[in-house]
């Protein structure tokens, strides 16, 4: 593909996410057991835009809680008390704040499953799965989760992960693209879009997933770093050299 080609597509590319991003103001997603946006917490995260807030009604929520992008939390009393939630909250290095209510732990990270707190939630199940992505086991396992849920966003950015592994590129990005479908938000899944296009060696796609990625996170080192490389493979040598250099200035290492 022309140099040239390349550079209009990463610019339209860029300007879509800017729009989307720039365009997007702050709303207020409600969670309820029935009668609002979303019966479950992890499913308004899911849906939701940086910088939203989540108003957690009344009610009982048997779920942990993965954050995917910076997400406040509001617990509303709508008579019947405070918000129960029978799980944990992963911060995943994302920012947040609580109100109103509480998760039985919270960590900065997604531990082992082995050693969450909560066990038995589909994070649970979902990270179990995943802990050995080499085991033919994983796939099926995470296929049975999907098939329960289908809008479930993080067992599609797992089992893209997997299939990534076990070197089936495109059945990865598909898996990736539903993922996004539901959290497009994530700038994880993004980025790990990149190693599949180029493992299947279109390069240009995958600077463009690398792209994207760090426009929903700027200071995301290992998504300059894949850049660089891309950028290396494509001749554009300065530019490579400016993500190399951008990616070690925001402390990624070998």
């Amino acid at each position: 593909m022309p140099q040239e080609e390349i550079k209009l597509k990463l610019v339209l590319a860029i300007a879509a996410i800017i729009l989307i991003v720039g365009s997007a103001q702050a709303t207020t997603i409600a969670v309820c057991p029935s009668g609002c946006d979303y019966a479950s917490i992890q499913a308004a995260v899911y849906a939701a835009k940086p910088n939203d807030t989540i108003e957690v009604q009344s009610g009982t929520y048997n779920e942990s809680v993965v954050l995917t992008k910076n997400i406040m939390f509001n617990g509303v009393d709508k008579g019947s008390g405070e918000p129960i939630v029978n799980g944990d909250l992963y911060k995943n290095s994302f920012d947040t704040a609580l109100r109103g209510f509480s998760f039985q732990s919270v960590s900065s990270g997604l531990p082992y499953a082995d050693d969450m707190t909560t066990p038995n939630t589909t994070i649970y199940w979902i990270e179990k799965a995943y802990e050995n992505p080499s085991n033919p086991n994983a796939i099926a396992s995470l296929k049975q989760i999907i098939k329960a849920d289908p809008k479930d966003s993080w067992a599609w950015y797992r089992i893209g992960l997997v299939l990534y592994y076990a070197q089936r590129y495109d059945e990865s990005i598909d898996a990736y693209n539903e993922s996004l479908k539901l959290d497009p938000y994530y700038a994880a899944t993004w980025n790990n879009k990149g190693p599949d296009f180029d493992g299947l060696k279109k390069y240009d796609l995958a600077l463009e997933a690398y792209e994207k990625a760090i426009q929903l996170k700027p200071d995301y080192a290992v998504a300059w770093n894949n850049k660089g490389w891309d950028l290396k493979r494509l001749g554009q040598t300065a530019e490579s050299d400016a993500a190399f250099a951008k990616a070690k200035e925001l402390g990624y290492t070998d």
